[in-house]
């Protein structure tokens, strides 16, 4: 946290972080851009979490995270500068089934339409509902907020050149 609180200082605009193999949060820090004196936005993504899901990992391995981000330039105190304006957050549940030695199976599926589905009774890929469920919850808890604030603008459209 501290690493990209300095590196926002610097003027980043993104930092995805990344190794820890489980979803972490996401969250935008407020900075001095350096080269424009203005204040902006640098979105930090702690860790998107792991794509492969393998049959006996512990914890919360089966969580993953995609994110889709647009960035606009546009002028900001009559500087040109660059914004992101729009982030879509893709939660995913990883899962994979082996046959001996191979994998026989491995899909990423979106975490929100397998709830859905569960909640109404289809269970498609034989999974442990329980633990979709737990994993629900953990998701909710670590990416709640930029779930919520998917897809909103940075700033209003009338000062971006799209």
């Amino acid at each position: 946290m501290r690493t990209a609180r300095s590196l926002a200082t610097l003027g980043t605009d993104v930092i995805i972080g990344n190794h820890p193999h489980c979803i972490q949060p996401i969250e935008r820090l407020r900075a001095l851009d350096p080269l424009t004196n203005c204040e902006k936005d640098s979105l930090v993504v702690y860790a998107l979490g792991n794509l492969i899901g393998d049959a006996g990992c512990p914890g919360n391995w089966n969580l993953a995270n995609l994110i889709k981000l647009r960035f606009s330039k546009g002028k900001q105190q009559g500087r040109q500068s660059t914004f992101i304006t729009d982030l879509n957050v893709m939660p995913l549940y990883a899962t994979a089934r082996r046959e001996g030695e191979r994998y026989a199976d491995h899909r990423l599926l979106s975490m929100q339409k397998l709830v859905k589905d569960l909640r109404a009774g289809r269970n498609l890929y034989g999974l442990d509902e329980n633990e979709v469920f737990r994993l629900e919850y953990r998701m909710l808890r670590v990416l709640g907020p930029a779930i919520m604030a998917s897809n909103t603008s940075a700033l209003p459209k009338d000062t971006v050149d799209e």
